[in-house]
């Protein structure tokens, strides 16, 4: 409820319309998409790292430079641009869940396809 009167309340004061605020933050702030998807698996054991292996491979398959590769839960790629990809394993089905995000939309739907493509490859 409160953050709904802070907003009435900067609407007011400038005498913008929400549209016109939420343009500035675009401009202001990178503006990223989300998006996700699964890859179902006929094996019972997932071993993400049998996919993910060394950070030249994977530079060449995404065709960007990587600055992190986080393995605390399943394997997060952080490359240059802050752009991500990451993917987990279920623990209770055989699926490998694939999450992705970029301030550019194909982009992010392109590290999907390319996860899906180095799994498929295997």
């Amino acid at each position: 409820f409160l953050p709904i009167l802070l907003v009435i309340a900067i609407m007011n004061h400038t005498n913008r319309r929400l549209s016109d605020l939420s343009q500035d933050i675009d401009q202001s702030f990178k503006r990223y998409h989300f998006v996700e998807d699964a890859i179902t698996l006929d094996k019972g054991q997932i071993n993400l790292f049998d996919y993910f292996t060394e950070k030249p491979l994977l530079e060449r398959v995404f065709n960007s430079s990587i600055d992190h590769i986080n393995t605390s839960d399943g394997i997060k790629i952080t490359f240059s641009d802050d752009d991500w990809v990451l993917c987990r394993a279920s623990g209770t089905e055989p699926l490998i869940r694939i999450y992705a995000e970029s301030t550019d939309p194909s982009l992010a739907h392109s590290y999907l396809a390319q996860v899906k493509e180095l799994v498929s490859s295997k």
